[in-house]
């Protein structure tokens, strides 16, 4: 359940932890992230729900994840949505909508990212699995992907990530 804001704009979260109460307050956003419709339609016509939600838990978690596709307009209005999905919280990591080549080396960086790119711009199958067939072309730039990173084909509705680096939700608190 979450809380309406009161009036003076604060929600009050309060949770109870080994016998502890832990509260959570943040000041609501005047202008939180707003995702159109269109945009959500968009998210949900490129990837099965599970994968939607997939992508949630790995943002909320603090994950690395690389959107791909062809579509510069599809990746832009993939990103949206899920800045909108995590109010009230806010992603205060790296958000490159569409990564320009000159700049494929953050794909290495320490922290959290939700990064777009087009497949053209990597050194082999952006999915980097041989047993799914992407549909793009081999011509690939230099630069390979970290394993941490969740790979995710909006074009082909296809999600990779590495075993190791998966996550479930505990089944009780």
């Amino acid at each position: 359940e979450i809380p309406v804001p009161d009036k003076s704009g604060h929600n009050e979260v309060i949770h109870d932890m080994c016998g502890q109460h832990i509260s959570f307050v943040r000041k609501v956003d005047q202008y939180p992230p707003y995702a159109s419709r269109a945009d959500i339609e968009s998210l949900f016509r490129s990837l099965s729900a599970e994968h939607v939600v997939d992508i949630f838990l790995a943002l909320l978690a603090e994950k690395k994840v690389l959107l791909i596709s062809k579509y510069k307009a599809l990746l832009t209005n993939a990103c949206v949505p899920f800045m909108s999905f995590l109010f009230p919280f806010m992603w205060k990591h790296v958000l490159i909508p569409i990564l320009p080549k000159s700049m494929i080396d953050v794909l290495d960086a320490p922290v959290p990212f939700l990064i777009g790119a087009d497949p053209s711009i990597f050194n082999s199958n952006p999915l980097s699995d041989d047993t799914i067939e992407t549909g793009y072309e081999d011509s690939y730039a230099t630069v390979e992907i970290p394993q941490e990173v969740y790979r995710v084909n909006l074009d082909m509705g296809l999600m990779i990530r590495s075993e190791e680096h998966t996550s479930e939700l505990p089944v009780t608190l």
